[in-house]
């Protein structure tokens, strides 16, 4: 009896530890793609800012190739395309993902994009679906018994008022 609990206490704070230590490294490697990303957005600011100054220097009669507007257009296009990776990429370890029409984050497994309504999962929609179906039949069954009831309780005073009258 003593050993079946030794055994159980060892397996519970086990797995207790397996779940702190995979939480722990996923919460790192979140921590890890934050950076980049904020890594990255400093960059993306230092481009803006140089795009800023060109502008601001053609403005002011100085010329500007297109060369060189190109050639950060390109790193910017670059930077953001990385960061949406990265933030996918945390979203996925999240348990979210992202609805194929609007791109608005849901968490896994729901089946219809709460903000464009979106069937994201079919099979889960559909089973959805047939519970709303069971719940408005279900519904509508218990409607229908309370209107009987109520007819019946309404008949059964008329009764009972008319049997009424009829002593007096």
């Amino acid at each position: 009896m003593k050993m079946d609990f030794w055994e159980n206490f060892t397996k519970t704070i086990s797995q207790a530890t397996d779940h702190t230590v995979k939480s722990t490294e996923k919460l790192a490697t979140v921590a890890k793609l934050k950076y980049r990303i904020s890594t990255f957005r400093s960059k993306l600011d230092e481009y803006f800012r140089t795009l800023g100054e060109m502008k601001y220097s053609e403005m002011s009669g100085d010329e500007v190739g297109e060369d060189e507007y190109g050639m950060i257009f390109d790193e910017i296009v670059l930077l953001e395309k990385k960061i949406s990776v990265l933030e996918k990429r945390i979203a996925s370890l999240n348990d979210f993902i992202e609805c194929p029409q609007c791109g608005y984050k849901v968490r896994r497994g729901i089946a219809v994009c709460p903000y464009c309504e979106y069937v994201i999962d079919e099979k889960a929609a559909e089973t959805a679906k047939k519970a709303a179906e069971e719940a408005a039949k279900a519904a509508e069954e218990t409607v229908e018994d309370v209107a009987d009831a109520v007819e019946d309780i309404v008949d059964e005073v008329a009764d009972a008022a008319g049997s009424g009258d009829g002593e007096k």
